[in-house]
């Protein structure tokens, strides 16, 4: 499991960014005569039309740097099976699931949201240094962890057959719909501001808010997969995270939303 955790960390990107995927156009080998010494000058430029393909990519990327956005994984996608992996080791030994996963959407992030991630990781590490008692977990990445945030989703992008043509679509805005309402909101609800983000190390469990809107037409179960900045659990600090009232050893209670970084949607059909 941690191993996966890991690839997780270091291998998928949760960002937006264009340049993700897009690499600027290749340069052309151009010999020019010099008229002095008659000796031929190799030169390399770009080729025409690329600096206008940059602009325009650079333009995208701006655009899609700022909103958060949800692309789907493909079957046979390694990141795709990684997740499914994780999922299926997270439920705990002697739990039956009858829930089959029916589509794996990878977390567009806004820069925005990483560099708020990073700052607060700096944070707990800079808060985990000046108290000597800290885990050294905290020192080093301030205790990051890969959490569940068990919730339901009722936007085309929870169904095969109404999903549109584009991979990369855009968080809906039905009001039913939690999973996109948790992104575009970024975990800054009145409920989490009262209670904290509620998540777990199992992907069965269901997070408060969602449990009453489990059921319903069109309705599907879902799991945010989310890097999530543990820090030290002691009490509720604003800056840490706390155990929940059952004192459950799978849910933590995180305090603020700049610590969870949603990174992968898992659809159960």
């Amino acid at each position: 499991m941690l191993s996966m955790c890991v690839s997780v960390k270091e291998n998928m990107k949760c960002g937006s960014r264009l340049t993700d995927v897009a690499v600027a156009p290749p340069l052309q080998t151009v010999h020019v005569k010099d008229k002095r010494t008659d000796d031929s000058i190799i030169s390399k430029t770009r080729v025409p039309g690329s600096r206008l393909v940059l602009d325009q990519a650079r333009s995208i990327s701006h655009f899609m740097d700022e909103q958060t956005r949800l692309s789907e994984l493909s079957h046979g996608d390694p990141s795709r099976s990684i997740i499914e992996r994780i999922i299926t080791v997270s439920i705990p030994k002697g739990t039956k699931s009858n829930k089959k996963i029916s589509r794996v959407l990878r977390v567009m992030n806004p820069s925005e949201i990483l560099n708020r991630f990073e700052k607060h990781r700096e944070m707990v590490k800079q808060m985990a240094y000046l108290q000597c008692r800290s885990h050294p977990r905290n020192l080093v990445d301030g205790n990051e962890l890969l959490l569940f945030y068990g919730t339901t989703i009722s936007c085309c992008c929870s169904s095969k057959k109404r999903r549109t043509t584009e991979s990369v679509t855009d968080l809906c805005n039905e009001p039913n719909c939690r999973v996109c309402r948790v992104l575009r909101l970024k975990f800054d609800m009145k409920y989490t501001r009262n209670n904290g983000i509620r998540l777990s190390k199992n992907s069965e469990v269901l997070s408060e808010s969602a449990m009453e809107s489990s059921d319903g037409k069109g309705v599907k179960r879902a799991v945010i997969v989310c890097r999530t900045i543990v820090g030290a659990k002691h009490g509720g600090s604003y800056l840490v995270s706390s155990t929940t009232p059952n004192d459950s050893p799978e849910d933590i209670i995180v305090h603020h939303p700049d610590a969870v970084l949603p990174c992968f949607v898992v659809v159960f059909g």
